[in-house]
């Protein structure tokens, strides 16, 4: 209620000082004693859970930024961890519930479609990359009404998204759904990275020539997306490559996507990326910056255990690993998000979950 009022009167910035938080599921308290040497003292203090502080604050307030002071260490308490943190809050623009609710049927949310659309389902990009996909700032907020949701599925986003902002999106995911309502997501599986990282490493240090090839592909898969300074990176160089000593590894890797840049490659080698180049080093800072704010570099990585644990952060429930022909949304293999007609595989390198809202 106290955030609403703070909403209502149009305060535009919030500041949450230094905050005890403790990592896990719920809510700790503890007795705290004061040292000695300041004043002789105990009183009970209360160690929350990051995430549902924050979304306490949602849809109202956005995370700005977040800050540790010069006890940024991580404390043990009764079993747990604790930290200490503060927020700067800003008050989220006007317009959260503009998109219109279809009546009697499913209400299906595509978040960060990009070009895979559907008809029978709400799509919202930050641009409108299509006819039909509604343009909006996903990590400031969904244009939904809370509780209003069948199902939000978002595959490929959560990567390009800062870790304070990821929690947050997943918040609104969370609020936008009705109960027991499912949320799906991809992102790329940092495990299996790892381990054929290390597989290939290890052949290609044995001496196979195959082996070398499928090696520089893992290291462009872990490092480029992160760390390139312009579109494509080296990724889009290796690609490009013709002919490719491993197009069969690369293919089974990017799936249909790949294929599809591959063949646009082919038709417009011109679509290479070039260095960025600037008359001075601020100019190219500018330029590479720019860049790296546009959306297309990965932010975080997750695994199976990373992407499980901030799912409960946020309050999902029932959270498994699903196929990517497999879902607790009901007609899912008709939408063809992940699977082409023909059977073909997207993006068969993500890690696909599904989570439920809790029914009560």
């Amino acid at each position: 209620a106290a955030m609403c009022e703070f909403a209502g009167k149009g305060i535009r910035h919030l500041v949450i000082d230094r905050t005890g938080f403790v990592k896990g599921d719920r809510d700790r308290i503890a007795v705290e004693t004061v040292p000695s040497w300041i004043y002789p003292a105990r009183y009970a203090c209360w160690f929350l859970v990051e995430e549902k502080l924050l979304a306490a604050f949602r849809p109202a307030y956005r995370l700005v930024s977040d800050f540790v002071g010069s006890d940024s260490g991580v404390y043990p308490l009764e079993g747990a961890e604790a930290y200490f943190k503060g927020f700067i809050l800003e008050l989220a623009p006007a317009g959260a519930t503009d998109v219109p609710i279809p009546a009697e049927k499913p209400v299906l949310v595509n978040v960060g479609c990009g070009g895979r659309i559907h008809s029978d389902w709400i799509n919202i990009d930050l641009a409108e990359t299509r006819p039909g996909v509604i343009a909006h700032d996903i990590t400031r907020s969904l244009p939904l009404e809370s509780g209003s949701c069948d199902a939000v599925y978002h595959s490929a986003v959560l990567e390009h998204i800062r870790p304070h902002e990821a929690g947050q999106l997943l918040g609104e995911c969370f609020r936008v759904l009705k109960p027991g309502g499912v949320l799906r997501l991809g992102v790329p599986d940092l495990e299996e990275i790892a381990r054929l990282y290390l597989e290939k490493l290890d052949l290609a240090a044995g001496g196979s020539p195959e082996a070398e090839a499928d090696y520089d592909w893992m290291v462009l898969e872990m490092i480029d997306q992160i760390a390139r300074e312009r579109s494509g990176g080296q990724m889009l160089h290796y690609l490009a490559r013709d002919p490719m000593p491993n197009r069969d590894f690369v293919l089974e890797r990017i799936g249909v996507e790949g294929e599809e840049i591959i063949e646009t490659l082919r038709r417009n080698p011109e679509a290479l990326a070039t260095p960025v180049r600037a008359g001075s080093p601020e100019e190219r800072a500018a330029l590479i910056g720019r860049f790296r704010l546009s959306g297309e570099v990965h932010q975080w990585m997750y695994d199976r255990f990373s992407l499980g644990r901030i799912l409960r952060r946020a309050g999902f429930e029932e959270i498994a690993r699903v196929g990517h022909d497999e879902s607790r949304i009901f007609g899912w293999q008709n939408y063809h998000l992940e699977i082409t007609p023909r059977g073909q595989l997207i993006k068969p390198d993500l890690l696909v979950m599904e989570a439920r809202k809790p029914a009560v």
